[in-house]
C-alpha cells in the first residue's frame, strides 16, 4: 500500500520537528518539512537528523502560488506548526492545498484555547480568525487543536515566573486551575487527530495536566530548593496592564499581558474545563515530571 504523504509546515521548529518525528515513527507516512527559502534551520543539525531519519526538508517560496502548488502535488494532508508571527503564512498554503488536491489541513492552533471574541482584540491572534475563515471556505477537511498553555511558556518570565531569579508575578489570586500541555504531547496529539476522520470539522482539546500558578511555584520551590519572591497583582491591575500594553508597538508585549489576564480571570480561556479528548491515544507528561526533568538539580 502506498504511504500517505504529509507535509508539516514549519517542520523544523520546536513543535514541528516533534510532529515530523512522530509521523516517521508510525512508518505509514512520507513526510516533508516545509520551510521558507534561505531558512537557517534548513541547514541545521535538526534538519540533517530528520533527513537521516527519512524526512524531506523542502524550501518553498510562500509568495509563489506555482511553487507552493508544485510542492503540494501528491500530498494528502498538511499539519501546520507555525508560530503566532507566521499565522498568515497559512493563507497561501491553504489556497495552494486546494489547488493541488490536498484533502486535510490541520492549522496551527496548538498554543492556546478557543479564544472566541478575544481573537479580534489581539494583533497576534486576529490572523487566527482569518486562517479559520479561509480554511472553512476552502472545502478542505480540517481539525482545530487546542492544548492550553505549553509547559515551556508556563515556567518563564513570559507568564511572570523567573526560575533563575526565583521571582514571580502572580496575576489574580494564583489559585485558578489552568490547562497546560507539553510539546511532546502536542505532537502526538496532532498525529493522533490526523488519523481520526471523526475529528474533522470541529475543535478537539488536550490538556496534559492542570495546575494553579501558586501550586506551580510551590513545585518549583520543592524541586529547586529556592524560595520564590511572589509579587501579587489583582485582576483589575492585570487588566489595566493589558490595556496599557496594547499601545506598545511590539505585539508580543500585548499578547503577554493578554495571557496574564487569562491566568487571572475565572472566565479566561485557559481556565475553561478541558478533558483529554477520547480521540487521543497520546501519552501525557505531568507538570511535576516536566519540572523535575527541567529544573531538578539546579
Amino acid at each position: 500500500m502506498a504511504l500517505k504523504h504529509v507535509v508539516v509546515h514549519a517542520g523544523l521548529g520546536t513543535l514541528g520537528q516533534l510532529i515530523v518525528k512522530e509521523l516517521l515513527s508510525k512508518k505509514s507516512y512520507v513526510v516533508t518539512a516545509l520551510v521558507r527559502p534561505g531558512s537557517v534551520a534548513a541547514k541545521s543539525s535538526t534538519a540533517q537528523a530528520l533527513q537521516e531519519a527519512g524526512a524531506t526538508v523542502l524550501e518553498v517560496d510562500f509568495k509563489s502560488p506555482a511553487a507552493l502548488k508544485a510542492a503540494l502535488n501528491g500530498v494528502a494532508a498538511i499539519i501546520s506548526a507555525v508560530s503566532e508571527l507566521g499565522f498568515l503564512d497559512q493563507l497561501p498554503l491553504i489556497e495552494a492545498a486546494k489547488e493541488a488536491g490536498v484533502k486535510t489541513f490541520i492549522p496551527s492552533e496548538f498554543n492556546g484555547g478557543d479564544l472566541g471574541a478575544y481573537n479580534v482584540q489581539e494583533v497576534l491572534l486576529g490572523p487566527k480568525l482569518a486562517t479559520r475563515a479561509a480554511l472553512e471556505k476552502s472545502g478542505l477537511a480540517y481539525t482545530y487543536i487546542q492544548i492550553g498553555l505549553l509547559y515551556d511558556y508556563l515556567f518563564t518570565p513570559f507568564l511572570g515566573i523567573d526560575p533563575e531569579k526565583a521571582e514571580a508575578n502572580v496575576f489574580g489570586t494564583g489559585d485558578l486551575l489552568l490547562n497546560a500541555s507539553s510539546y511532546p504531547d502536542a505532537a502526538r496529539f496532532a498525529v493522533d487527530v490526523l488519523e481520526k476522520p471523526e475529528s474533522r470539522g470541529r475543535s478537539v482539546q488536550l490538556a496534559s495536566d492542570k495546575i494553579t500558578i501558586n501550586k506551580a511555584l510551590d513545585l518549583l520551590e520543592k524541586v529547586t530548593g529556592k524560595k520564590f519572591k511572589r509579587t501579587h497583582y489583582t485582576l483589575e491591575e492585570t487588566r489595566a496592564g493589558h490595556a496599557a500594553a496594547k499601545a506598545d508597538p511590539n505585539p508580543l508585549v500585548s499578547f503577554m499581558a493578554f495571557l496574564h489576564v487569562q491566568t487571572a480571570d475565572p472566565n479566561g480561556y485557559l481556565c475553561v474545563p478541558r478533558e483529554n479528548a477520547q480521540l487521543s491515544s497520546a501519552r501525557t507528561q505531568t507538570i511535576e515530571e516536566y519540572v523535575n526533568a527541567k529544573f531538578g538539580g539546579k
